[in-house]
This record gives C-alpha cells, sequence and structure tokens, in this order.
C-alpha cells in the first residue's frame, strides 16, 4: 500500500520555498581542551577563553602547542572513563599565603580576608584576584621564583578582571558588597605589578587605567550600591591593627605648611574657570598633610602616614580635577607632585614601594622647564625620607 501525501502536505509541498543549504564551514581544531570536551565552540581568546572565563577553568589556550598536547594525551584514559582533575597545588600555595601571611597587609585584619574567601565563593573574581594579589606578593619575596609567581598573578588578575569587567554593569544592593571587594584587590593588584614606565597610565590587563582612578573605582561602588563596607570605606582596605603597631623608629618634621601656601598662591592667577577645582583639591591635600604631618608648633614627628588618610585624597577626587590631570595641566601635575610627597609616607605598604618617586619622575618629563621649580620641595623631601629608612 502507498501513502498518498494529504492536501495539507502536497499544498505545502508546492507552495514552501525549498530548504537553505548550509553553508559551507571550516571546523577549527585550535580551541581548548574543556571546549573540546563539553563539545562548545571555542572563541579561542588567549590566555583564557570566554568559555573558561565563565565556568572559572584553567584554560590550555596560554600554554606552549606541546605542553597543551601533553595535557591532553594525559588528561584522559582510552575509553569513557575521565580520571579526576589533580589538585592545583600553585593555588592552594597562593591561598594559603593571602590566609595566612600579614605581610600582605591587606584587609582589617584576618576577619577582611575571612569575608573576601566567603563572597568569593559566589563571586569568583574575589578568588581569582585574591590568588592574583597572593602570587605578586609571593613574587617581590621570591626574586628566584618571581617568574613563576608572575605567571600565576597574570593569569588569575586576567580572569578576574574580566569577571568583575562583566558584574560592573550589573551592581545592586545584592551584589555591591562583593564588587566592593573586588574593586579593592583591582586596586593593590594593578598598584602591584610594574607600572608601565612613561606615563601615568597602569596596566590592568588590556586596559590602560590612570592611577589614581583606582580608588575612586571603590567609590563608584559604595556609592551606587548604597553599602557601608566594613569597617568603614577605606580604613579596612588596609589593616588598621598593624598600622597602629609600626615601630615609629625614625622621627622627624615636615614643614609643609610653607611650600603649599606658595602653592596656592601660585593657583590664585589660574584663569576662573579652573580656580574653584584647582582650590577645592588644594585645600583637601592641607588638610591631608596636617593629620599626617601635624603643624611646626605641633609635630606629629612619624615618617610614615595613615593609609586612610593619604588615599582619602584619591578617593574623593573630583571628576574636573582628574580629567585636568589626564589633560596634562601643568597646576594639576603640580599639585599631584605635592601629593606624591605624602604617598611616599606609605612605603611599608609593599605594593606601593618607589610609586612616590616614579610618579615624581613622569612629572619631571612632563612640565615645561619654567615650571620645574615647583618639582624642588617635593623632591628634597622624598629624597630625604628615602635616605632616613
Amino acid at each position: 500500500m502507498t501513502l498518498s501525501p494529504s492536501p495539507e502536505q502536497h499544498d505545502c509541498h508546492q507552495g514552501c520555498p525549498p530548504r537553505k543549504k548550509r553553508r559551507p564551514h571550516k571546523k577549527s581544531r585550535s580551541g581548548c581542551q574543556n571546549c573540546k570536551n563539553r563539545r562548545v565552540k571555542c572563541d579561542e581568546v588567549k590566555p583564557t577563553c570566554g568559555g573558561c572565563t565563565r565556568f572559572s577553568l584553567h584554560c590550555d589556550l596560554g600554554l606552549p602547542p606541546d605542553k597543551r598536547t601533553q595535557r591532553t594525551k594525559s588528561s584522559f584514559k582510552v575509553g569513557t572513563e575521565q580520571d579526576p582533575e589533580p589538585l592545583n597545588v600553585e593555588d592552594f600555595e597562593l591561598m594559603y599565603h593571602f590566609m595566612l601571611d600579614d605581610g600582605l597587609n591587606i584587609g582589617n585584619g584576618q576577619a577582611w580576608r575571612e569575608e573576601a574567601l566567603h563572597l568569593g565563593l559566589e563571586y569568583h573574581c574575589i578568588l581569582h584576584l585574591a590568588l592574583a594579589l597572593s602570587a605578586i606578593h609571593l613574587a617581590s619575596l621570591t626574586p628566584s621564583k618571581s617568574s613563576k609567581y608572575e605567571e600565576l598573578a597574570y593569569s588569575h588578575s586576567a580572569i578576574g578582571m574580566r569577571l568583575v569587567t562583566d558584574l560592573l554593569p550589573d551592581l545592586s544592593q545584592e551584589n555591591s558588597l562583593a564588587l566592593y571587594f573586588a574593586t579593592t584587590l583591582v586596586c593593590f593588584v594593578t598598584l602591584g605589578k610594574r607600572s608601565t614606565r612613561g606615563h601615568f597610565l597602569v596596566m590592568a590587563d588590556g586596559w590602560e587605567v590612570a592611577w589614581w582612578d583606582l580608588f575612586r573605582g571603590v567609590r563608584y561602588v559604595i556609592e551606587r550600591g548604597g553599602i557601608e563596607p566594613m569597617f568603614g570605606p577605606l580604613g579596612a582596605i588596609l589593616g588598621g591593627e598593624k598600622e597602629q603597631q609600626r615601630e615609629m623608629s625614625v622621627l622627624r618634621v615636615v614643614h609643609w605648611e610653607f611650600p603649599l601656601k606658595e602653592l596656592e598662591e601660585f593657583i590664585s592667577q589660574s584663569p576662573h574657570y579652573e580656580l574653584e577645582s584647582y582650590q577645592d583639591i588644594l585645600n583637601d591635600l592641607s588638610r591631608c598633610f596636617l593629620d599626617t604631618y601635624g603643624t611646626i608648633d605641633q609635630p606629629s614627628g612619624g615618617l610614615d602616614g595613615k593609609f586612610e588618610v593619604v588615599i582619602a585624597w584619591l578617593y574623593r577626587m573630583s571628576d574636573a580635577f582628574s580629567a585636568q590631570l589626564e589633560d596634562e595641566q601643568p597646576i594639576a601635575l603640580i599639585i599631584l607632585a605635592h601629593y606624591a610627597v605624602l604617598f611616599n609616607s606609605l612605603e611599608y605598604v609593599w605594593c606601593l614601594r618607589g610609586w612616590a618617586r616614579y610618579v615624581l619622575s613622569i612629572i619631571k618629563d612632563m612640565l615645561e622647564p619654567e615650571f620645574a621649580n615647583w618639582l624642588n620641595w617635593p623632591l628634597e623631601i622624598v629624597e630625604q625620607t628615602e635616605a632616613l629608612r
């Protein structure tokens, strides 16, 4: 018996357009092993593809071809049974260091780090950035293994930065605390890396960021997320307990009042449309100097500044002044050069060592010779402080 098509089938056969042929395409065999195992298309972004980033997997695209081949052969048995993933001892080492080494000076004691890792179980960007920071610190402590730790730091920070970037547009009260921890870690991971020589921008895994904008990113999360972070907005970023215990082995007086008064008089000659921005930022800078060094009559006598006081100046920086810095306006650069004296008071923070001198050297190259004398006092104070340390 033969089956004849129904009227509906016949009409469709007559009226429907012919089925399109699939366009020929070439299959890529250069994707990562994780995507091949999952039978999904790999975007082949190095060092970590999008699929591995999404699932927080270790991507092999950053490995040399011979190591990728060895990994592929050794990862699976012949047949369908798969061996369990081996323990990642390197990541355990980084996590151990992050949790137990007080030399990191990150967070207000153990509580900050425990909360960071607790949030990191849900928001993997925090875990990756914590491991990156730990690797950078270990690289500074063990020069003989610095290449190994720098490679680990690069891998984890690349993933962490990408995950933070993906999460920021969805900032809400629900994830704001996690983003506070993540953006705080971004600050120290980025500053802890070697700075990009020749200008003010620092590399944040593919993006160039003005270093003074890093802490303003933390402010953005706090203000937009409507949160009151642990231990206050800035006091938590570095361990207050440790800071109070620092030995004041060197006592000195920094005579800052007259140099800033001279700078104020110089600024008063600025055009009226720039004057308000410069006066506001200089007044804030004067308060930071007062809180750090005291006055001529009542000096603090200490060599080291308080982190939350010094960094607060960057945290509160206005958009207008940030734009003036990016435009390399001479007065803005001179004000930043005076801030470098305060930045130099944070040399006890391992990831900020050398930054004050670096900032001054860049400003010196940017300024015209007619403004060079405005760098004399900041350079003199930084050199004297280095000699005393």
